[in-house]
């Protein structure tokens, strides 16, 4: 499937066979549309790990979060520059389970995740990482590694998003599990929370990946969760609260439907973008402001490919990452789409990198990706940005 565009890798640690050059000038990149509209170079953490968040920061850097699972289930801040080049890293070691970050209101960071305690966690630091205040929000978590997603508000303070995993304060039996939501002052301090029973038909599945929550144009707050009931049977589930804590709406979407969901966005209009699983293929599902299916898109040729994660770009048009296992991967290779702001194909392409994406971001260039290179939780953390040229 290609529309006109081509795309060639070259990467810092692997290099495909490709005939593509990408320009350097001493000072970065400069991503040529000659013959290699995408550039890859990559930054790996010591020992075995993953990049979960990929923050653009001023000018051509980086900010890599990850997990060292080789290293004690460290965390690990890195700021890098064009060339991947390492300007400061940070293991943190005040945060049990994954860490969310996301830019504070301030420029630095704010942060999200579990204590030793398992409950929930909140901080701001520095841009380079350096905690300077930290807030725990309670008991309740019982699961380190639920995810935990932490976004700056419009209107002001903060957001965390999680769920449960076993027995959270005012549970009536250890099978309950709640959908948790906090608003937070700028402080730390919580202005309002909330916890919603999940069915004790189904369970919550932990997601490493990102965007499990957004916050809209007018300031509600979409939560997504995937579920799995007692048959066995997947459930997409989306909540939108207001910014005062009132529930919107709650729309789940059976397997039929679409399933395994592993990204979320809001576009300005209002309208959410799911990326997920349907008719077991890769899937993008758009719904309206209400919840409504709008259009669902399949890709793909083969069973078990999958989406991980998307950017919107500066034009409108999408970026995702994924991962297909077709025969001619022979392995869980890095694959690349472009979508027009239809969910049409612009290109797609099958890299020879062996890499499972965990978190995408639009940068002033195109994109850049965040994952394990080589498969498995004990695979090498990478870094990737690249750019889109029109043929």
């Amino acid at each position: 499937m290609n529309h006109g565009v081509t795309a060639c890798f070259l990467l810092a640690l692997v290099l495909p066979a490709c005939s593509g050059k990408a320009v350097m000038d001493g000072t970065g990149p400069l991503f040529t549309c000659n013959d290699a509209p995408v550039a890859f170079w990559s930054h790996t953490f010591p020992g075995g790990s993953w990049v979960r968040d990929v923050l653009p920061g001023g000018g051509d850097e980086r900010l890599l979060v990850g997990t060292a699972v080789s290293k004690h289930d460290q965390k690990v801040i890195s700021r890098v520059g064009k060339h991947g080049q390492v300007f400061s890293e940070r293991i943190v070691s005040y945060s049990a389970g994954p860490l969310s970050a996301r830019r504070a209101h301030d420029g630095g960071l704010v942060l999200g995740g579990t204590a030793a305690g398992q409950e929930l966690w909140f901080g701001l630091a520095s841009w380079e990482g350096d905690l300077l205040s930290s807030t725990n929000l309670g008991p309740g978590h019982y699961n380190t590694w639920n995810p935990v997603e932490v976004l700056p508000h419009p209107e002001g303070g903060y957001i965390v998003s999680s769920f449960s995993g076993g027995n959270p304060v005012g549970a009536k039996q250890l099978s309950e599990q709640y959908l948790l939501l906090y608003r937070l002052e700028a402080s730390g301090n919580e202005l309002w929370s909330r916890s919603r029973l999940i069915d004790s038909s189904v369970s919550v599945v932990s997601n490493p990946s990102n965007n499990l929550v957004v916050i809209t144009p007018n300031g509600d707050i979409v939560q997504l969760t995937r579920q799995r009931t007692a048959l066995d049977e997947a459930v997409t589930r989306l909540v939108r609260t207001s910014a005062a804590g009132e529930l919107i709406w709650d729309r789940s979407f059976g397997a039929e439907t679409f399933y395994w969901p592993q990204d979320l966005t809001v576009l300005p209009n209002g309208e959410l973008l799911v990326l997920g699983t349907a008719d077991d293929k890769p899937s993008v599902l758009r719904l309206s402001s209400d919840g409504a299916q709008l259009q669902r898109e399949t890709y793909g040729n083969f069973s078990g490919d999958r989406f991980h994660a998307f950017a919107v770009l500066a034009d409108g048009t999408f970026a995702i990452a994924g991962v297909s296992y077709g025969p001619e991967a022979h392995g869980s290779k890095l694959w690349l789409l472009h979508l027009d702001a239809d969910l049409q194909v612009r290109w797609d392409y099958l890299s020879d990198f062996y890499a499972s994406p965990i978190s995408m971001a639009k940068t002033e260039r195109g994109f850049a990706i965040g994952g394990i290179a080589g498969g498995g939780l004990m695979g090498q953390a990478w870094f990737a940005e690249g750019t889109v040229c029109e043929r």
